[in-house]
Order: C-alpha cells, then sequence, then structure tokens
C-alpha cells in the first residue's frame, strides 16, 4: 500500500540529513589542531634560513605550509598580517625580507 510507505520515505529522507549532518559537525570538530606559535615560528625560521643560505635568492617562493602561519606570528609578535601576507619571496622590492629583525640573526 503506498499510504504505508510514504511516511517511511519521508523518515528516510530526514534520517539521510541528519546522518549527513552529524557528518559534518564531525569532521568539523576534529580536523587537525591549531598551529601553536612555537610551530609556526620553526616554520619561518626555517624559510628564512634557506633564504639567508642562498643569498635571498628573489626566486624562492614562500610555501604554503610557511604561510598558512602568517595570521599565528603576526599575532603572536605585534605585526602587521600583510606584511607576511605580500612578503612572497626571499627578496621584496630588492631587499632581504625582514627574515632577520624576526626570526634569525642575519
Amino acid at each position: 500500500n503506498k499510504a504505508v510507505a510514504i511516511p517511511y520515505i519521508i523518515a528516510l529522507v530526514i534520517g539521510i540529513i541528519v546522518l549527513a549532518l552529524l557528518v559534518y559537525v564531525f569532521i568539523k570538530t576534529s580536523s587537525s589542531p591549531a598551529l601553536s606559535f612555537q610551530e609556526c615560528r620553526s616554520r619561518w625560521v626555517e624559510w628564512c634560513t634557506l633564504c639567508k643560505n642562498t643569498n635571498w635568492d628573489e626566486h624562492f617562493a614562500t610555501p604554503d605550509y610557511v604561510k598558512e602561519c602568517n595570521e599565528i606570528v603576526a599575532k603572536e609578535l605585534g605585526i602587521d598580517k600583510s606584511w607576511l601576507d605580500d612578503n612572497v619571496n626571499c627578496k621584496v622590492d630588492g631587499t632581504p625580507s625582514d627574515c632577520c629583525a624576526w626570526f634569525i640573526r642575519c
């Protein structure tokens, strides 16, 4: 009887929607933990050291694993995040980046 099947179909659709929402919430809450400042600082130190060791070669672009730390590092050091976002090479406007000021001894 079709009249009996309709509530089961509706219940199935609602169940699938609820399941999808639960999976979404689980994925959002179990994502990788936030990076610590120390880990991010280490990434920037590694990047700045590479730049220094290559004599500030402007062809080296900042890797994504370093860029994902920009907000954390900027907040902790009290610097403008836009500088970190814009500083995509070892050499900016013909001069070495501010790695020396914030991350390594030059």
